[in-house]
C-alpha cells in the first residue's frame, strides 16, 4: 500500500515536470515569435530610414543648374555670391583694413 503512493507520488512528480517542462518550451517559444516579430521590425525600420536618408542625400545633388552664359544665370550667380537670392532681404557686409 505505501508502494502504491509512492509510485503516484512519483507518477504526479514526473506528471507536473512534463506540464512544467511543456510550459516552459510554450512560454520559449512564444518569447522567440516577440523576438522575430521585433527583429523583422527593426530590420523594416532600419531599411526604410535607409530609404529615407538616401533621398534626402540624393535631392541637393539633383539642385537645379545656374548657366553662367545667360543673362538670367548671371545675374542669380551674382546673387548667390552676395549671400541672397530673396527679394527683399536685408544683407549686412562687413570689411575692415
Amino acid at each position: 500500500m505505501n508502494g502504491d503512493r509512492l509510485a503516484m507520488g512519483i507518477g504526479d512528480i514526473r506528471e507536473k515536470t512534463f506540464i512544467s517542462f511543456l510550459k516552459r518550451a510554450m512560454l520559449l517559444e512564444k518569447l522567440q515569435e516577440q523576438g522575430e516579430l521585433l527583429m523583422r521590425l527593426s530590420s523594416i525600420t532600419t531599411l526604410s530610414a535607409t530609404f529615407l536618408l538616401s533621398g534626402l542625400l540624393v535631392a541637393p545633388a539633383q539642385a537645379q543648374t545656374i548657366d553662367p552664359n545667360s543673362a538670367e544665370g548671371f545675374v542669380a550667380l551674382n546673387r548667390k555670391i552676395q549671400c541672397s537670392t530673396e527679394d527683399s532681404s536685408p544683407q549686412v557686409f562687413e570689411w575692415s583694413g
